[in-house]
């Protein structure tokens, strides 16, 4: 839960304060200076409890310091849920010197009016102790983000945001089951989680109508967000009852759905010198003194039955103001109303988009058609000089077609004498080369019988050197061996 709760705001400005003697509606202030956690911590550092186990709880972060600093809420681990670790919402009281016995009192009459409550979108406690003193209780972690950042970021439509308040009423029902009155509802104590529900928070001013809780006094009716207060509760009248309750359910259901406050001079918006909470005592007067305005006058798309249901919530007389059981019925209504208005708005858009296209489509098929027929009376035209045109082009292209097939013919011929001369002389050619392969095998034969031939007679002429005389006997030309005379030849007659 991203800690949001209320603050005692000085229901006078510094500068109003002799109007307010004047007026007939006295109202005490009721804010003072509060020393911050942050303050208390830098005297004592270890007071600081992000990033520490506190029991059976891991602090992981801070999420806000609120009421004017004096409690903070943390982000934690319960590491021993019965379910397993689940992360809880803390809220510690500061306690120390600058907290005031009735500041602890309200923080424990909180943590006492919430365990009375079990019912949806208002979060549930989970556990309450004392530590390093410090007062704390852990109750549900809500996931998500503030009322004021879900309307500003997502600009949801009119029926989500009286969804929205339905669930706030839903809550608010719940604590006056129980004869519990919160006197504290604004839009800082609304959160919506990521899945879209909303959660009522911070119960520190709610009390039991029966008898006040403990430490809670007379005057502590005029505590909470000024500008959400019921009459009788800000002049600080003892006999607030769950009407009070109505009344601010009439503002917010009027913030819901304006963005802005149900009374002109009661509207502030951020970044001017007051804040967007105060209110002064002739604002109060004016109040009393003039009707509420209806929200349709300032929002369009706003039906009358939620006119009426804010104008009855912000009764100035408590009695005339309804039930939170009957400002559900009237919500729940205005949903199915806004319902039936938006299925016939959509309805409506598409008869519209209809008609529209009709009237865009049906002009320009007329011009369409007149072209067309305009273009008729000489589209005959253009086909005959089509026509025309293609005959010339084919006789061309005939012409041309017939000059190439004779130029082709007459290459064809003479490349076929080309050819088969050629072929001739690769005839005549083989032939020739034929013939000179057989010379050549002739001529081949011949010399391998002379090659045998000889080597026959050199094989003889061998033989008959060994069988007849000395090779220098019949050889006379043939030098003797060592000397330079010739051998004496053989006798005439002699046959070597």
């Amino acid at each position: 839960m991203s800690g949001s709760d209320s603050q005692s705001l000085n229901p006078e400005g510094p500068e109003e304060s002799s109007s307010g003697q004047e007026s007939e509606i006295q109202v005490r202030p009721t804010w003072r200076r509060r020393h911050t956690c942050q303050e208390q911590e830098a005297r004592s550092p270890d007071n600081g409890w992000e990033g520490k186990s506190i029991g059976r709880y891991q602090v992981q972060r801070l999420l806000s310091p609120t009421r004017g600093g004096y409690v903070e809420v943390y982000q934690a681990i319960d590491t021993k849920a019965s379910l397993g670790r689940r992360a809880v919402a803390l809220k510690r009281l500061c306690v120390g010197p600058h907290v005031s016995a009735p500041d602890k009192q309200n923080f424990l009459n909180e943590i006492n009016s919430l365990a009375k409550i079990s019912a949806n979108y208002v979060v549930p406690v989970y556990d309450a102790e004392e530590m390093e003193d410090s007062l704390f209780y852990t109750m549900k972690f809500v996931d998500g983000k503030t009322l004021v950042w879900h309307l500003k970021q997502l600009r949801p439509p009119i029926k989500r945001r009286v969804e929205i308040f339905i669930q706030i009423c839903i809550g608010v029902s719940a604590m006056h089951d129980v004869n519990m009155v919160h006197r504290d509802i604004s839009y800082r104590n609304v959160m919506v989680d990521n899945r879209g529900d909303t959660w009522l928070v911070d119960f520190g001013m709610a009390k039991l109508l029966d008898r006040l809780l403990p430490g809670q006094a007379a005057e502590d009716s005029q505590k909470g967000t000024a500008i959400f207060m019921a009459p009788e509760q800000y002049v600080g009248r003892g006999d607030v009852t769950v009407k009070a309750d109505i009344y601010s359910l009439g503002i917010m259901l009027f913030w819901l759905v304006t963005d802005v406050f149900p009374y002109e001079d009661a509207r502030y918006s951020g970044g001017r010198k007051r804040t967007k909470d105060q209110i002064n005592l002739r604002q109060m007067e004016y109040i009393h003194s003039h009707p509420p305005q209806a929200p349709s006058k300032v929002a369009r798309g706003i039906p009358r039955s939620l006119d009426s249901l804010v104008v009855s919530c912000l009764a100035r007389e408590p009695t005339a103001r309804p039930s939170c059981e009957e400002i559900i019925r009237s919500a729940k209504e205005i949903c199915r109303e806004l319902a039936r208005a938006e299925q016939r708005t959509w309805r409506n858009r598409g008869l519209l988009l209809g008609f529209t296209a009709a009237a865009v489509i049906l002009p320009l098929l007329t011009i369409a058609l007149a072209v067309m027929l305009n273009l008729q009376v000489g589209r005959k035209n253009a086909i005959e000089a089509i026509a025309a045109n293609t005959d010339r082009m084919s006789q061309r292209t005939i012409r041309f077609l017939q000059r190439e097939t004779n130029r082709l013919a007459s290459l064809t011929t003479s490349l076929t004498a080309e050819l088969a001369q050629s072929a001739d002389q690769l005839k005549t050619a083989q032939a020739a080369e034929a013939a000179v392969a057989k010379s050549l095998a002739t001529e081949q034969a011949i010399n391998s019988s002379l090659a045998e031939r000889l080597t026959v007679w050199e094989s003889t002429w061998l033989t008959r050197s060994n069988e007849f005389a000395p090779f220098e006997l019949w050889l006379p030309w043939v030098p003797a061996p060592g000397g330079d005379q010739p051998a004496p030849s053989s006798a005439p007659g002699q046959v070597p």
